[in-house]
Formats: C-alpha cells, sequence, structure tokens
C-alpha cells in the first residue's frame, strides 16, 4: 500500500496534546526525525509508516503533518522473567500537526519525547477551562489534588455527577488543584487534562483527514478564547516554579 491508502485507513479518537509554540517558525525536517527516532529506539524492523512534514490546506491556511508507526516487542505483564516466544508484539504510533503558532501531539506507547516536549509551553489553566464552558455546560466529573499535605489529610477527591455545579459547593474548593474535568456541551462531551495539555473529545473515532480538521478546530478556539470566570474558576491553580523563583 502506498502512504495515501495507509493513511486513508488510519482511525484515530478526538484526542490529543495541545502545545504554544515560542515562535512561528515551523519545524524542521531534520528535528521531526530526530524526534521519531527517539521515540522508536524500542522498535523492531523498519518503520510501517513514517511521512516527515507533509502540506495540508484548511481554510485556506497551509498546515503540516507528521506521523510515524511502527512495531515493538514487549514482555507480557503476567509473567516475571522473558522467555523466548512469549514476546507481544504491539504497535505505536506519533502524529505531529504543526500549526504557525501551535502544535499538536497525537500518540500511543510513546514515553521518550520529553525532550521535545520541552521546546513548548502547555496551554494555560485559565484558557482549556475557558474555552470549552459556557453558560450551560454541564460539569461532570472532576478529580484534584489536596493542597494540604497534612497526613490525615484527604490527598486526592473525585467527584461525579450529571452537573456538579448544581450540588457542589464552592466552598473550600480553593484548596484543591483541579487536575481532570469532563464537561458536556449539548451532549458534546469533552474530557481536559490540565496538567498534561490534553483534549479528549469523547466519542467515535475518526478518519485521518477528519482528525486533521477537529485539531485545526480546536487550535482556532484557542486563538480566539476569551477568558471566563465559571465554575471552575473557584479551584488553586498550578504554577511554574521556574517563572517565579528569582521574582
Amino acid at each position: 500500500m502506498n502512504e495515501e491508502i495507509l493513511l486513508q485507513n488510519i482511525i484515530l479518537h478526538e484526542n490529543a496534546y495541545f502545545f504554544i509554540k515560542e515562535n512561528s517558525q515551523y519545524l524542521t525536517k531534520r528535528l521531526i526525525k530526530t524526534t521519531f527516532e527517539e521515540a522508536s529506539q524500542d522498535k523492531q524492523g523498519r518503520f510501517l509508516l513514517n511521512i516527515h512534514k507533509k502540506p495540508y490546506v484548511i481554510n485556506e491556511r497551509e498546515i503540516y503533518y507528521s506521523i510515524a508507526i511502527f512495531k515493538y516487542i514487549k514482555k507480557p505483564s503476567f509473567i516475571e522473567e522473558s522467555i523466548v516466544g512469549w514476546e507481544e508484539t504491539k504497535l505505536a504510533y506519533i502524529c505531529l500537526i504543526d500549526f504557525e503558532n501551535h502544535i499538536v501531539i497525537a500518540k500511543r506507547n510513546i514515553s521518550k519525547i520529553n525532550d521535545f516536549l520541552s521546546l513548548f509551553e502547555p496551554l494555560d489553566y485559565d484558557v482549556m477551562t475557558s474555552i470549552f464552558s459556557n453558560e450551560n455546560t454541564s460539569f461532570e466529573k472532576l478529580s484534584m489534588d489536596n493542597m494540604n499535605i497534612s497526613d490525615k489529610a484527604i490527598r486526592q477527591k473525585s467527584l461525579e455527577s450529571n452537573n456538579l455545579k448544581d450540588n457542589v459547593s464552592t466552598f473550600g474548593l480553593q484548596g484543591y488543584i483541579l487536575n481532570n474535568v469532563r464537561v458536556n456541551n449539548d451532549d458534546s462531551k469533552i474530557a481536559l487534562s490540565l496538567n498534561a495539555s490534553r483534549i479528549n473529545q469523547l466519542g467515535p473515532k475518526n478518519n485521518f483527514e477528519g482528525f486533521l480538521k477537529w485539531s485545526d478546530k480546536v487550535v482556532e478556539s484557542i486563538k480566539d478564547c476569551t477568558l471566563k470566570i465559571s465554575f471552575l474558576s473557584s479551584f488553586a491553580t498550578s504554577v511554574d516554579y521556574t517563572k517565579y523563583k528569582d521574582v
């Protein structure tokens, strides 16, 4: 199969990490190639698919996508020591969608790209909690960490309801840092991982072209975001210590 047919056969959840680039320069092919090589150190054989910086036009705007898919061998979790012939063959993928000022990353079974991720800034907490919040938003699930470090304090808490805004008092929420939230906007459910800059549109998988268009739609929402005061504004927010240590 050629690249075009392989791409047409790929279906992905609308689930990705969104970051801000330090400048409006597109990623170089060298950086993409290096990142893919680092991500695939354990691969077996050749890449099944390896595309670097392919242009794609959405609404008369050009973006670039890169994707790598490969096999790797892993010891099953139910055995203690490796046994010849008892290995699992798995697939991994990493997809980079390069916008002018943003980068979108979708991945599975990928862990060795920390140096690459350090080049970008995660989305601001207030932006992530604003782009999917309006007057009709239902907050269905929250998970949070307690700022109280006492041995007797509840360290983590998870709440779930049809709409937590209606039955959870905002009193005391300032002592918790929100990590994950699931919201419902007119039966469109979105899960947000605030500490990982990840947005997950819950629902069926989409083809690769549909995934590109969804990513573009979210990036446009980020660019046009107007910060809002909402139920989520009651929580404490984490800060990057390195930005304030010398102040």
